[in-house]
């Protein structure tokens, strides 16, 4: 059975071909290149030759209005890449496609079930502290406590004035988990355009609507250590001694698996787990989950170097003392 490998989606496609909508098929064809604008540029020329795009489109004063309004940008080598006005165009695009469907509902913005500062005003009401916003003073309770206070003279203080709770607003952290091996594109079928769009989309999403939160974009597989191989101030060295001892973890977590293993077959004996054995199993528990730990420690050195500094000087501060 021979497998087609399809980078876009025929019916969205088709949809965008029937707008003309060309900025944002360019932006579907770049997320579906890995960020690549010229291999986009490529795939637009070929959907010309197809048919796909009408022959009197002008495509190359498409491309030329993509450099004037700096969306891409040319290189020291004379190649193209995307500016950060051209991410952020991709990541609303990705943002529109994920959330521009959805019907109205009720609005948002993180509450959690405490009051605090926030936007939406509370029914209860709690006494004036400075600092409150005075637009939230309950000037009818205000006005109940001076009257009950100086028994009929409206005579009003501060300790008389009551403000408005509103409902706490929080910042979260937000981590996307992105499977980038080989199995993303198994069969013929595209599994890694869809988990880029919604995490472009969920990057937009936060960026304008939740500027406080954090996220993160953690990837795994096969081709994770290209990605981080191309990033600025990542040293080699550092690559390699956490696959070096990664690959050692899993010599060790298979090892106490095979300890697990005996173990419960000797169990199964009258005269269950020898000591021997058992301390064995103990024994590879505690030196295989160090051993994660170190591997997860030297993982962490890769992208944040500073981990390694600050365990020096307090090293050397413990020394001094």
């Amino acid at each position: 059975m021979r497998h087609r490998y399809a980078h876009l989606d025929p019916a969205l496609l088709a949809a965008l071909l029937a707008g003309l909508d060309l900025l944002r098929l360019f932006n579907q064809l770049v997320l579906a290149s890995g960020g690549d604008p010229e291999e986009a540029m490529d795939w637009m020329r070929e959907l010309q030759a197809q048919g796909y795009l009408p022959e009197s489109l002008d495509l190359e004063a498409f491309f030329r209005s993509l450099e004037e309004q700096n969306l891409v940008q040319r290189d020291g080598e004379g190649g193209l890449s995307l500016t950060s006005g051209g991410e952020r165009k991709i990541r609303k695009s990705a943002f529109e496609e994920i959330f521009g469907g959805l019907d109205r509902s009720n609005p948002g913005y993180h509450p959690i079930r405490a009051s605090g500062d926030g936007i939406e005003r509370q029914p209860e009401t709690k006494p004036w502290t400075f600092g409150d916003d005075l637009h939230l003073i309950d000037s009818a309770r205000s006005l109940q406590n001076a009257l009950k206070r100086t028994k009929g003279d409206l005579d009003l203080a501060e300790e008389d004035l009551e403000v408005f709770e509103t409902e706490h607003l929080t910042s979260c952290a937000t981590v996307v988990a992105i499977d980038i091996s080989h199995s993303m594109i198994l069969y013929g079928e595209d599994r890694i355009t869809p988990a880029k769009t919604v995490a472009l989309a969920l990057t937009e999403l936060i960026t304008t609507k939740y500027p406080k939160d954090h996220l993160s974009v953690i990837l795994f597989g096969d081709r994770a250590e290209q990605v981080i191989r191309g990033l600025p101030g990542i040293e080699q060295v550092r690559i390699h001694d956490h696959e070096e001892a990664s690959e050692g973890a899993v010599v060790a977590i298979e090892v106490l698996g095979a300890l697990s293993l005996l173990g419960l077959w000797l169990q199964r004996r009258p005269n269950g787990i020898p000591k021997a054995v058992l301390g064995l199993i103990i024994a590879g528990a505690v030196f295989g989950s160090c051993w994660m730990g170190w591997v997860a420690h030297l993982g962490g050195l890769i992208r944040h170097p500073e981990i390694e500094a600050s365990f020096t000087s307090m090293s050397t501060d413990a020394e001094a003392h």
